[in-house]
Formats: structure tokens, sequence, C-alpha cells
């Protein structure tokens, strides 16, 4: 059987890794895989994938070119309508020949190279990898494609811009409450690739979570609607006061305080990494409501303690809507997968997530 897989941040990579180690027949199938050079380290990330020995082919897509206004609808429509010049386009090493046909389709997103990939090969099977919290909330397939694709879909019926996967391959397929349970797959992680993912992101030890057991995972959560500054840098400020005990991993597009009075982590290995090697049952992992949060529990089993944030800093309306209603659902949802349930906190107040901490450190 011949599997394709479409890769484009780190944690597809690493779940497009587990997925071969779990399901892939080395005798008799064989797995090639486009990664999308728009994260960080991709390249060198790829050239360890090639040397590992796991892909048949590691095939190197190039950043799409950015056009002005309608002209970057035009474009990503003409990678739709003309999959094969897109991709003879935006591979970069064309000297590795591109296949003839793909059996099955393992993408973790919609996007037009997943769509470019569809069009071109029509493989007969379809399964949408786990992507972070959003493939457990929501119809990652359908509700996060952009408005261009959508009228794409209405104007030109003909085209198969629709996905639906026949098997969906997660870590914790419980939680998927929407999907057939015919249609599930365990994503399983083990020890026993550690070794081969350790190389292939370049892995390196830090013991600066094992030195502080409290993390502050930040956010961008100012890009949304109802966002209160005043209130988010009160509990910056609140949390400096135990700024001895609290390591910060500050996002990349996160700006919106200054967290130079903590300790941050220069090494950058992938959290995902981290959570493996370094995040017990004994750390506390603050947020507002971030993926990074629960991959302990989803990659390990570790327990960790978890303070979900986020009510603290986003206006009544904001809250009421039903992106955060799902989300207090969601994590209500998983703090039953954890033996020990009162672990996990969702603060309403500053006065309570105070109290928390001043309980926990």
């Amino acid at each position: 059987m011949n599997v394709v897989c479409v890769c484009d941040t780190p944690l597809q990579v690493l779940n497009c890794i587990q997925y071969v180690k779990n399901y892939i027949r080395e005798d008799k199938d064989a797995v090639d895989v486009f990664v999308y050079h728009q994260f960080k380290n991709s390249e060198i990330i790829s050239e360890n994938m090639k040397k590992s020995g796991i892909f048949r082919n590691v095939f190197d897509i190039g950043l799409f070119k950015e056009y002005p206004g309608l002209c970057q609808k035009a474009a990503t429509l003409n990678r739709m309508f003309f999959p094969s010049r897109f991709l003879k386009h935006y591979v970069i090493n064309m000297e590795t020949k591109l296949e003839r046909g793909y059996d099955r389709l393992v993408f973790s997103f919609p996007t037009t190279l997943v769509f470019a990939i569809l069009s071109l090969y029509k493989p007969s099977e379809i399964i949408l990898l786990e992507d972070g919290i959003g493939t457990y909330t929501s119809d990652i397939a359908d509700d996060y494609s952009s408005d261009s694709l959508r009228i794409f879909r209405k104007i030109f019926k003909n085209l198969n811009l629709s996905i639906s996967p026949d098997y969906y391959c997660v870590r914790c397929p419980e939680l998927l409450d929407s999907v057939d349970e015919r249609k599930k797959l365990r994503l399983y992680s083990s020890t026993q690739f550690s070794g081969v993912i350790n190389y292939i992101f370049g892995y390196r030890e830090n013991d600066i979570y094992k030195k502080r057991k409290t993390v502050f995972l930040t956010q961008p959560l100012n890009e949304r609607e109802g966002y209160l500054t005043d209130r988010y840098k009160k509990l910056v400020e609140l949390l400096e006061r135990y700024h001895e005990n609290i390591v910060v991993r500050q996002h990349p597009r996160d700006k919106s305080a200054d967290y130079s009075v903590f300790m941050q982590d220069t090494v950058g290995n992938l959290w995902e990494l981290e959570c493996c090697n370094t995040i017990s049952d004994n750390h506390i992992l603050i947020g507002g409501f971030s993926t990074a949060q629960l991959m302990p529990k989803i990659l390990d089993g570790a327990e960790p303690y978890l303070i979900f944030v986020y009510k603290l800093f986003f206006d009544s309306k904001e809250l009421s809507s039903t992106f955060w209603k799902s989300t207090e659902t969601f994590i209500y949802k998983f703090r039953d997968q954890y033996k020990n349930k009162n672990k996990v906190f969702i603060p309403e107040t500053m006065e309570e997530f105070k109290a928390i901490l001043e309980k926990l450190l």
C-alpha cells in the first residue's frame, strides 16, 4: 500500500511518525510525507526525517507566495485547479520523483496542499490525525475551512473540496463524541519510539523543568474578541510574586506582557517532547486554555495540576460565546480522564486563582 502524509507543524510531524510506527507494516507499506516549511527548524527536522529511514520519500514544500487582495484568492484557486503544476512548482527536492498514486491520505488539517494531493491522487482511504484540541472540539475537516474554500465549494461543485475521513486517529478516542465508534483509531505513544523521535527533533537535555515545577504557558489570546488587557496584566503581576517557582514558556506571537522577571525556557525543545521527558504528576501547568496543558496526559499519561485561567481576562459577552462554553464542557470531559479530578481548576475570580496558587505553591 502507498501512503501519503501531509505535515504543516511540528506536532503533525510527531503524530505522523507515531502513526507510521503504530499502523504501517514495513514489509508491505511505503510512506511518503510532504512537509510544508512554515515552522521553526523545519529544514533540519525534514533532513532528520529523511535520515531516519521511516519514510520512503520526504518531499519539501516551499512557502507559498503571498499576493495582495483578490490575487491571493486567485492563487489559492489556481493551486486547487492545477494540483500537478502546483506540486511541481513548490516541491523543493524535485529530483525525487513524485509517486503516481496513493491508496491512503493521512492529514491533520485541511489545506490547499491536502486538497491538491486529494485531487491529484484520489486516495481510496482518508485518515484524520489528531491536531490538538480542535480535533476533539469541532469538525476540523470542515469547521476550520477558510471563507475562500467555502465559496469555492459552492461555485465549483465538480471539484472534490470536501473531506470525509474514513478514520479518526487520536490518542483519546473516548473524547470524540460526534464520531462513529467504528471510525475511531487510537494513536498510541510508546517509549520505544522515543529514540527516533528525539533524534528527528534534535531533543536536548533540559533540567529547567526539574528545578521548577510550575510552568506558565502563554498564548496570544489578545487576538480574540473581549480580551481585557488590564486584567491579564494583573494576573501576570500576581504570578510575579511566585516568580522563583515559575518557568515561563512564551508563545512566539504573545507580546501582551513583560515576562522578564521569570525564568524562561531558552533550550527550545518541542513542548510535546518535554511532556514525555520531564513533565510529571507533580508539575503545575498554568495557561488560558492551551493544547500544551493537555499534552502530558494525552502523550504520556502524566497528570500534572492544570489551572485554566481564561475566565480571568475575557469579558462576560465573550465568555458566553459558543467557543468558550464548549471549551468549558471539554475541560470537564478531560478532567474525567484524571484519576484525581481535584487536580484540574477553572478559577472564576482572581481571588480564587490566588487561593489555588497559595495552596499548591
